[in-house]
């Protein structure tokens, strides 16, 4: 499932995207995003040490942990 989502990002999404946005505009935004990736993930956003000690508290700020309330059978 993960793949075939990159690959229309890859393909689609960032290529329009990118013909919309002005050079200055898509560097801005990408700082910005940045940013709020610092913040929420701490560090340098997805680094492999943080990770395991954060994933408690990612998984609360998430709000997956209310995902056990509900049945998965297929």
């Amino acid at each position: 499932m993960y793949e075939p989502h990159t690959a229309r990002e890859d393909t689609l999404v960032f290529p329009a995207f990118k013909k919309e946005v002005e050079p200055k505009g898509y560097d801005e935004l990408g700082d910005q995003f940045e940013d709020i990736e610092k913040r929420e993930f701490g560090g340098d956003g997805f680094d492999i040490e943080p990770v395991p000690s954060n994933v408690g508290k990612l998984v609360r700020r998430l709000a997956f942990a209310a995902l056990s309330r509900y049945s998965l059978t297929v």
